[in-house]
């Protein structure tokens, strides 16, 4: 896959996660934090954009859902601006799993969404890995 093909991919996630109404789930086991709807398709393939992030993507390079791995360890460290909303939005790093719904009615979740969005888009025209 060319690099290109991967970003524009990336440029299509808040599309497609408003329309499939993806939810952020932290696994805290893990260290993980997805980006995906509640089951990513079993056709998908994960991609590395960055260091900090991949992205699923089905055959018709339609994102699928993201994952920022070591998100509290990694993510945080290197994006303080989403340090503390992610505490709110996270309340426990201490839960095993949290999910939290970016719909209207939270609005720290929302603002959280569009900055993380706004942010993949960003890193992944800047420090893209080998596609």
């Amino acid at each position: 896959m060319t690099k290109e093909k991967l970003i524009n991919a990336v440029k299509d996630i808040p599309l497609v996660a408003e329309k499939d109404k993806w939810v952020f789930t932290l696994d805290s086991e893990e260290g993980s934090l997805f980006y995906a709807p509640s089951t990513i398709s079993s056709n998908s393939q994960l991609h590395q954009v960055t260091d900090e992030y991949a992205v699923y993507l089905n055959d018709q390079l339609v994102p699928q859902g993201v994952v920022v791995e070591y998100y509290k360890a990694n993510f945080l460290t290197h994006h303080k601006i989403f340090e503390e909303i992610s505490n709110k939005l996270f309340k426990s790093f201490n839960d095993e799993i949290v999910v939290v719904d970016p719909k209207p009615s939270n609005e720290e979740a929302t603002i959280f969404q569009a900055l993380f969005e706004k942010n993949l888009i960003k890193e992944a025209g800047r420090n893209m890995v080998s596609a």
